[in-house]
């Protein structure tokens, strides 16, 4: 399934979905002369659909994502001021507040959103604010470090098989691990990701010397029953001690394999041997800020 990115706006203007509700953004505070406020009055900004990987299956019900898309605006200078502040910057949560700022569906909070659904809407949103084409260094099969322009626009999805849920609405599955004991998890969530990393770091600043957990962490956020218990001290116990190291494993091929999102892989041509390769797409730092002197 392809992403469905209309690239080409204003020029085929079918696809855009201007909200009635949505208009510019003013200052409340400064008077429109009489005879320019029809004019403000005519500039919406257009927004788009964009489809969700998961479907929209891990959300109840009556959850505005379970129809499977969510509608965001096009980028404006607001998005732009929200991804030059550096209070947001050093505090991690800048892309987070930009995404917020462009949801235009009804009662969405990212934080809410399982991270391969906030993966498709952050490539969306970088599509329609700064354009499809993407200039990323990768290193060739010949050892070489080579620049590839990637066309965000193509990337495909990877979508939730509905027969993998528990239930329709509900962001749990099963898998039985090779020793046998049966484990119940979900698919993380933007918030599970933001507090794994306060864990992390947390654990860091107590603990200098020692080891990382982080892929411990992980499996203490994604598994929310271990034969059928769901007391967490169990679930640590479990994972801290009783773990093998195959069976964890075995699990985290399970959950790639399932997972929905959007697949940072494209295919590139190495310029010494002329032979295609799988190249990696990372969101770094030029990925919002094209513009910016760095590399990634």
């Amino acid at each position: 399934m392809s992403t469905k990115f209309d690239t080409d706006y204003p020029g085929n203007v079918s696809q855009i979905n201007p909200s009635p509700d949505f208009e510019t953004e003013l200052d409340p505070q400064m008077p429109i002369p009489p005879q320019q406020a029809s004019e403000v009055s005519l500039y919406k900004v257009p927004t788009v659909i964009v489809d969700l990987p998961s479907r929209g299956l891990v959300y109840p019900d009556k959850h505005p994502l379970s129809a499977g898309t969510i509608e965001i605006k096009y980028m404006t200078a607001k998005e732009e001021d929200i991804l030059a502040t550096e209070s947001y910057m050093r505090n991690g949560t800048v892309i987070e507040r930009f995404l917020q700022s462009l949801v235009i569906t009804p009662g969405v909070n990212i934080n809410d959103m399982v991270i391969g659904d906030v993966d498709a809407l952050t490539v969306a949103a970088r599509v329609y604010g700064y354009g499809a084409d993407y200039e990323v260094n990768v290193e060739n099969p010949s050892g070489n470090a080579q620049k590839i322009v990637v066309d965000l626009s193509q990337l495909s999805l990877s979508t939730l098989d509905e027969e993998h849920l528990i239930k329709r609405g509900l962001n749990e599955f099963k898998f039985k691990l090779p020793t046998g004991t049966e484990l119940l998890f979900k698919l993380l969530t933007q918030k599970d990701q933001q507090m794994i990393q306060t864990d992390l770091k947390r654990y860091t600043k107590l603990n200098p010397n020692s080891v990382s957990t982080a892929a411990s962490t992980q499996l203490k956020y994604q598994i929310v029953g271990v034969n059928g218990v769901r007391d967490r001290k169990t679930i640590y116990t479990f994972i801290d001690d009783q773990l093998l190291a195959t069976d964890a494993r075995a699990f985290r091929k399970h959950v790639e394999s399932i997972q929905p999102g959007i697949n940072l892989s494209v295919e590139a041509t190495d310029f010494n041997t002329g032979e295609p390769f799988q190249a990696p797409v990372t969101i770094g730092v030029r990925f919002f800020w094209p513009d910016a002197r760095v590399s990634d």
